[in-house]
């Protein structure tokens, strides 16, 4: 099953490798939480290896007002309420990108084993030997299933020093709330299919087309 690929991922990443979470909580060594339930997830494998799962990320998309977004239940006095109407993020307008974790295998190569996934702007350009495919690709990968599904837009928790580092490849969040402590300094960010589609820098634009191409594929598989 494909979730429990992407929970394999996160508790070697959110246990094991950060600390995060408790990993006595996760005697199965898969991490997962009651979001997943209707979330979407995004894997990306290893070319030269089919079974190696190398990054994850998910889209947590509720159905009705019963299920709250991740930012919502624990991050809500974090957003500002003149900057987004707070009952957008109830009515399905928004979903949610959380989770995103890449092995550390595959990040230690910057020096950044302490985070869970690179996108280091000082090498963050197409062409460069040390651009974050594997970080990028599963935004790609979100943005192109919610252009296909017609969502609004996507929030997500991060770093302001991330924000800074996707706006240099055109992919800019706007922020609409302040920083707090949330498994680091983080703040809330949204991202718009319009805001997206204008900005973003046209090299990145080629991976997207791809990434696009390769989500639609898979989910014709299925």
């Amino acid at each position: 099953m494909l979730c429990a690929l992407a929970y394999q991922v996160r508790y070697q990443v959110y246990c094991k490798e950060l600390e995060f979470e408790d990993e006595s909580a996760f005697p199965d060594k898969l991490e997962s939480d009651g979001f997943d339930a209707f979330s979407d997830h995004f894997l990306i494998f290893h070319r030269g290896d089919p079974d190696e799962v190398v990054g994850t990320v998910r889209l947590v998309r509720p159905q009705h007002r019963g299920q709250k977004l991740p930012v919502v239940v624990h991050c809500l006095d974090a957003i500002d309420s003149d900057k987004i109407d707070l009952d957008h993020l109830y009515d399905g307008r928004y979903g949610e990108l959380s989770r995103l974790a890449v092995k550390g295998e595959y990040r230690r190569r910057l020096g950044e084993s302490k985070v869970p996934f690179v996108v280091n702007g000082s090498r963050a350009h197409l062409g460069f030997p040390g651009f974050p495919y594997i970080a990028v690709g599963l935004y790609m990968a979100v943005a192109a299933w919610c252009h296909s599904r017609g969502m609004h837009a996507v929030i997500v928790m991060m770093e302001p020093r991330l924000a800074r580092h996707l706006a240099r490849l055109g992919i800019l969040f706007e922020p609409v709330g302040r920083e707090i402590v949330y498994h680091g300094r983080r703040a809330p960010y949204t991202i718009n299919q319009d805001v997206f589609f204008r900005h973003i820098k046209p090299p990145l634009r080629e991976l997207y087309d791809y990434v696009a191409a390769e989500v639609g594929d898979c989910y014709q598989d299925l």
